[in-house]
């Protein structure tokens, strides 16, 4: 689906170019993970509850509180159309401890590395600026299970068992999961892959028009799809929402998921989700991450295709890709010279899922 997005707006592309600084925003300390203060002092604030998206919010029963706070720059701006970031953890072997998988176009993607998890583009290096795992537009997401990288995209399952430093070329197809289900997100608890993804056509845009659920063992081949309707952004009848790219982490016993959420003329931000568990439907928690309008910044536009990351010490990241269009004051990059730039930035995020006792 990002394949076509990004035709269509290949298409729309006019003379604009890309700004040399970003636009930070949105922070309220979190109980259960706080931001240090040297972090704090490099983010401007903005309050996502007063953003006035055209189409109505879904309701928002959720107890759990959290919020993000951008970097001001993105990871790199060298290569221009940067999207669909995937997070993976370092194996044996690595050269780094952290890993992120940036893809571009016609299979191109970067691959950078870091050893200590963070939102700070200066920590990221470039490891690969051509890392080949599948022709594909974008990848959906990935995991590491007892040191194998799986990778998933577009049905297929691609895995490879080296450090990803030395994995380009070497990545071969071992399964499929239900193409019923899109630009998937996955979790894997030791004994059982969970997989959410687009499901149904959404009128407004490219995503679905909701998401679905299906889970199977490491073997790939045992898919059962339990719910084709795990997750409605529409719980309103004039809402019209499209949702995709979900990616997810357990945190507190409850499973928290970011999603893109796209409406008539509301451009991507991420949402936040949050659910029981396994199998039970999300609640709507909030907007983690959207567009600033009117800023001179990379973000102006739209947010979307986040990814979460952990690190060892449970702070939690949260990596997207930011589009820009005002071009103010810009410079060309590669396949946007006309003017707009996607690239990929990061956020640190504390979430809170403590419910308050009552009285």
């Amino acid at each position: 689906m990002r394949k076509k997005a990004f035709l269509a707006v290949a298409m729309m592309i006019a003379t604009l170019a890309l700004i040399f600084f970003g636009f930070a925003w949105g922070f309220a300390s979190g109980k259960k993970n706080v931001f240090p203060a040297a972090i704090i002092s490099k983010f401007e604030e903005q309050d996502f509850s007063k953003s006035a998206e055209k189409s109505e919010l879904p309701e928002n029963f959720s107890e759990i509180s959290a919020q993000c706070r951008q970097a001001s720059f993105p990871i790199s701006d060298q290569f221009g159309n940067n999207h669909d970031p995937v997070y993976l953890p370092g194996v044996k072997g690595s050269e780094y401890n952290n890993y992120l998988i940036i893809s571009g176009v016609d299979g191109v993607r970067q691959l950078y590395g870091a050893n200590s998890l963070s939102n700070n583009p200066n920590n990221w290096k470039l490891v690969n600026e051509n890392l080949k795992i599948s022709e594909d537009y974008e990848l959906d997401d990935g995991i590491m299970v007892n040191g194998i990288y799986y990778i998933f995209e577009n049905g297929n399952i691609y895995e490879v068992d080296v450090p990803l430093e030395n994995s380009s070329g070497k990545w071969n197809v071992v399964g499929h999961f239900p193409k019923e289900l899109d630009d998937i997100g996955v979790y894997y608890d030791g004994s059982i892959l969970h997989i959410f993804g687009e499901y149904g056509e959404y009128s407004g845009g490219y995503d679905g028009a909701r998401l679905a659920y299906a889970t199977s063992d490491l073997t790939f081949k045992n898919w059962n799809i339990v719910s084709t309707n795990i997750l409605d952004p529409n719980t309103k009848p004039e809402s019209n929402w499209g949702v995709g790219d979900p990616s997810l982490i357990v945190l507190g016993g409850r499973v928290i998921m970011i999603t893109d959420i796209e409406g008539p003329g509301d451009p991507y931000r991420i949402a936040l989700w949050e659910s029981d568990g396994f199998g039970r439907n999300f609640n709507f928690a909030g907007i983690l991450a959207a567009p600033a309008p009117g800023n001179a910044g990379y973000n102006n536009y739209r947010v979307q295709d986040g990814d979460f990351a952990v690190s060892a010490d449970g702070q939690i990241y949260m990596f997207a890709n930011w589009m820009d269009t005002d071009g103010n004051p810009g410079h060309k990059l590669p396949l946007f010279s006309e003017g707009w730039t996607r690239v990929v930035g990061g956020y640190h995020c504390a979430i809170d899922v403590r419910v308050a006792a009552g009285p």
